[in-house]
């Protein structure tokens, strides 16, 4: 047996086939310019997995409705994670690497929309003095917005607590807060994603997929072998800010003289090609993921559109136990 997997990447339609074109279908074959040739018939199997853009991260936190005790020390906790990378400045001692931000500010009176503003402020000063690369912020009338600037990072946790500062004996609490504090709103990363605190809203955010990002982390690192002007396999390389469609095929052909059994033994080789084709908006009629499905077509290749979302869908642990086996009907012979 014989696996090769390769990827190519296709910007547009113009090449030095007939009629100017990269790549069409004809004869039962698809041509690709100064890629490959496939045969219709060594194709056992084609997918197509349409790109999605990345979304950043955003959270609202809505204090209008919230009663406060005026001359009370607010604190307002953030904890930020990361998904799809690992990144030195989320580098803790746990598994699940987090980051925690602090904000604080005395409620004059006993109204949300004050103490809104306040923490808003102390955010903005915090992100002026130290150019925080994290999230920005807006206030507005009492609503703070939370905008990730990046895909990969994510709210885990918000917290909005009351301080005690009128006991001697909790120094302690006063400067960390730990376990000593009435806690006013506290969601967790499932209290977000269901929404079930109503002063907080979270548009989740994803890692996008066959995203430019996606391509280079995956599959384009920018090491010397990609970049040099003289390396091998020197196909195009992915727009920036652009999102591409996926187009796996697998091909199975018969590998002859090369058979390990026996002399005269027959084998198989399994290819995967894989291409990532410029997506552009439907209403573009020279788009070049549709010129090449249509490529597809002509050369008689199936395509099965196997689009999910780029969202990571929870996975179900699975056990076989004694129950779930199916018990062999009395009387009947065993294999």
């Amino acid at each position: 047996m014989f696996q090769f997997t390769r990827e190519f990447i296709i910007n547009d339609n113009k090449g030095k086939l007939a009629g100017g074109v990269k790549f069409l279908g004809e004869d039962g074959v698809l041509k690709v310019d100064h890629m490959i040739n496939i045969k219709k018939a060594d194709v056992c199997a084609a997918y197509k997995s349409e790109g999605q853009a990345e979304v950043n991260e955003k959270l609202e936190l809505d204090l209008t409705g919230v009663t406060l005790e005026a001359k009370k020390l607010y604190r307002l906790v953030l904890t930020l994670g990361q998904e799809g990378r690992v990144i030195s400045t989320y580098n803790d001692q746990y598994p699940e690497h987090a980051r925690s931000f602090f904000y604080e500010a005395v409620a004059e009176t006993t109204s949300g929309t004050d103490l809104a503003e306040d923490l808003a402020k102390a955010i903005k000063k915090e992100i002026a003095m130290f150019e925080s690369p994290f999230f920005a912020v807006e206030e507005t009338a009492g609503k703070i917005t939370l905008s990730a600037l990046d895909c990969y990072t994510r709210f885990n946790e918000v917290r909005l607590v009351a301080v005690p500062t009128d006991r001697d004996d909790m120094v302690g609490a006063i400067l960390t807060g730990y376990l000593d504090y009435d806690a006013v709103l506290v969601a967790d990363r499932k209290a977000l994603l269901d929404g079930t605190v109503a002063e907080l809203t979270l548009t989740e955010g994803n890692t996008g997929k066959n995203t430019t990002n996606y391509i280079i982390h995956n599959m384009r690192l920018l090491t010397c072998a990609n970049i040099t002007p003289y390396g091998v396999n020197m196909d195009e390389r992915p727009l920036p800010k652009s999102i591409y469609d996926q187009y796996t095929l697998e091909l199975v052909t018969e590998r002859r003289h090369i058979g390990h059994q026996v002399m005269g033994a027959v084998d198989q080789s399994l290819v995967t090609v894989i291409f990532f084709v410029l997506h552009t908006d439907s209403a573009c009629e020279d788009s070049p993921s549709a010129l090449f499905e249509a490529a597809l077509t002509e050369a008689g290749i199936e395509v099965e559109d196997v689009t999910a979302p780029a969202k990571k869908q929870p996975v179900k642990r699975v056990v076989a136990l004694d129950k779930d086996v199916k018990k062999e009907e009395e009387g009947s012979e065993s294999l």
